[in-house]
Order: structure tokens, then C-alpha cells, then sequence
């Protein structure tokens, strides 16, 4: 059961952090993101994190497994 309302507060916190934020720069939104995954699971959610930012310094977007808007400024 612990396991079972572990797991369901991972995914709320994940719907959470796909919902769109405050930040409207991408470097915000990777300074939100690393965040995120130090409170949480760090490894591969800061590697998505490091991938995203790139990306979105080119294209405006964020794209993680967790999230995928646009509209940031590439700044």
C-alpha cells in the first residue's frame, strides 16, 4: 500500500511539473526543472532537463518526457 501511494504521489508531482509554470524564459524553466529533480529523482530527470535546454534556447519549447510546451523566450 505505501509503495502504491509512493508511486500516485510521483505521478501527481510529474502532472505537476508538466503544467505550465511562472517560468517564461528556458533559462527559468531549466533552473525549475533542476529543482524539481533534486527534490525528487535526480539522474536521468537532470539529464532531460540538460537536453531540454539547448532545445529550447533554439525553438522556444520545452520538451522533457514530463512536459512539452512552447512559448518561452530564448533567453
Amino acid at each position: 500500500m505505501r509503495t502504491y501511494l509512493l508511486g500516485a504521489a510521483f505521478i501527481v508531482s510529474l502532472i505537476t511539473f508538466a503544467t505550465p509554470s511562472m517560468a517564461m524564459t528556458c533559462t527559468a524553466r531549466h533552473k525549475e526543472c533542476i529543482e524539481f529533480c533534486q527534490k525528487g529523482r535526480p539522474g536521468s530527470c537532470t539529464n532531460y532537463c540538460a537536453t531540454a535546454l539547448p532545445t529550447c534556447m533554439q525553438t522556444g519549447c520545452w520538451k522533457t518526457p514530463q512536459s512539452n510546451k512552447c512559448g518561452y523566450s530564448k533567453g
